[in-house]
């Protein structure tokens, strides 16, 4: 999206200069007004006594989400920043371009935007969602001057050191609006491996650290070790921030061996604020439990599958909800059936988690069962529940990967209305997604439901894996605005 160039016009004769957009539009990373809060004393980056000229101080202060801790980010070069406050215009900066400027100390202030190489700044993802500032200027980060926690504490720059007075959070207050209505499939950095034979697949969205922004949670299997990756802040081209290391959760080897499908979700089964990531393998589910902000588990638990299983299975997911409104966590089970002839959409229920275990309380009398528009052979799949119609009454997507002799194509369809036994009122038809590209061999999808961009309506992230000679390749896309026909 760019300005209009009367917009612009306006902007430069009131003496608001904004850095250039590059031609892909908005950044990648974090659109929107953010408040910056310090790790380390969970007080906000704030403009002192809302000030609004060149060369105000910034501050460290309560966050209360005024205009003067409100900041909004704007491309200005290759993976470098301008960082605006929203009540004066202006841009966050080191104090001169002189040689002491790059100094340790060196103080952070506010100035009109002059392109100046001070005001350019770099985000690098720190782990669990925190960032360090870095000035491209001087090459050392934003820091709160002798580990203050106190209101009105300085903000300068120092090298880095990895204290925690050097580490910030973006929390969303107002996400900028988009203007595409889909984005992907996109493959990810290079860097999210998943190594050879993937045996399965899924994705979950979900807020980890509680910044107002949804991160992408990935599991997988490789060669029978379960394995996931954190996506952190998605932000409204799609694209999430930076990702997490590699999480290992269970080796399944000697519990089986590899598998060919199954899929993870997310959820506070134990009602302590801190969330459980769930895998399932269609024998087993494993939960990891309380993960931290670096999205590691305090504990790991193995819990028998005791739902419906046919004989062979072309794709698998799993997601969670309270479908009775009981308060506790109940999960659904998919299952892509591959009989002879047409494929067929099948989901148990496991009932009541015991916040304690993690165990069913009892299953499901019998699977439901989902008819029509499957094809004969599916290369993977996936499922979640929402509200996605906004009626009060939770919704159910089931996605599919259709592998014809050609191209692979990806579908989802809703099923509406779930009551309380965990049955739909209806089944709307399937669904089409874009593809973008996609190979003729996959090794497993996801789909997962989430309002990202934070209008009021979820947006739909699917997923698949490429298989490939080398290491198999992991896809992702957003439909944007599921509207009430789930479209």
């Amino acid at each position: 999206m760019r300005f209009p160039k009367l917009l612009m016009l306006v902007l430069l004769l009131v003496g608001v200069f904004l850095p250039s957009f590059s031609s892909h539009g908005y950044p990648p990373l974090l659109s929107g007004y953010f408040m910056i809060v310090s790790k380390h004393s969970g007080k906000c980056l704030d403009v002192y006594m809302r000030g609004t000229e060149d060369g105000d101080n910034v501050q460290q202060w309560e966050c209360h989400g005024g205009d003067n801790q409100q900041w909004r980010l704007y491309l200005a070069g290759d993976g470098q920043y301008g960082i605006m406050n929203k009540g004066s215009g202006r841009y966050l900066e080191v104090s001169g371009t002189d040689q002491g400027a790059k100094g340790d100390g060196s103080n952070v202030q506010q100035w009109e935007w002059v392109d100046g190489p001070n005001q350019k700044w770099e985000l690098i993802c720190a782990g669990g969602g925190y960032y360090q500032i870095k000035s491209v200027y001087s090459g050392k980060v934003l820091d709160v001057e002798n580990l203050s926690k106190e209101n009105g504490g300085n903000i300068y720059q120092w090298g880095w050191h990895g204290f925690d007075n050097q580490l910030w959070k973006l929390v969303m207050v107002t996400p900028l609006a988009r203007d595409s209505s889909w984005s992907g499939p996109e493959s990810v950095n290079p860097s999210l491996a998943l190594g050879q034979y993937t045996g399965c697949i899924g994705v979950a969205l979900d807020d980890l650290n509680a910044n107002g922004m949804l991160d992408l949670v990935v599991g997988w299997e490789t060669q029978g070790r379960l394995r996931s990756r954190i996506g952190w802040d998605i932000g409204l081209s799609g694209r999430v921030a930076c990702w997490s290391p590699t999480i290992d959760s269970v080796n399944l080897k000697p519990y089986g061996g590899w598998l060919t499908h199954g899929g993870i979700t997310t959820a506070d089964i134990n009602g302590n604020g801190r969330r459980e990531r769930v895998f399932f393998t269609t024998s087993y589910f494993v939960i990891d439990w309380d993960l931290d902000d670096f999205g590691k588990p305090a504990k790991i638990s193995w819990h028998s599958y005791g739902g419906w299983i046919g004989a062979s299975t072309d794709g698998a997911g799993v997601a969670a909800a309270d479908l009775n409104a009981n308060g506790q966590t109940d999960l659904v089970f998919f299952l892509a059936d591959d009989p002879d002839g047409g494929n067929i959409g099948v989901y148990s229920i496991g009932w009541d988690l015991s916040p304690q275990t993690g165990d069913v309380k009892y299953w499901s009398n019998a699977p439901s069962h989902v008819y029509g528009g499957w094809g004969h052979h599916n290369d993977g799949g996936g499922i979640d529940i929402d509200d996605i119609d906004g009626d009060g009454k939770l919704d159910m997507i089931l996605y599919w990967i259709d592998n014809p002799e050609e191209t692979n194509t990806p579908y989802y369809r809703v099923g509406w209305g779930l009551n309380s036994q965990g049955t739909t009122a209806k089944w709307g038809p399937p669904i089409e997604l874009p593809r973008g590209w996609w190979g003729n061999d996959d090794t497993g999808g996801g789909v997962a439901v989430g309002d990202i961009d934070g209008n009021g309506l979820l947006d739909l992230v699917y997923v698949h894996v490429d298989q490939s000679a080398g290491n198999d390749e992991f896809f992702y896309g957003v439909k944007w605005d599921l509207d009430t026909s789930g479209h």
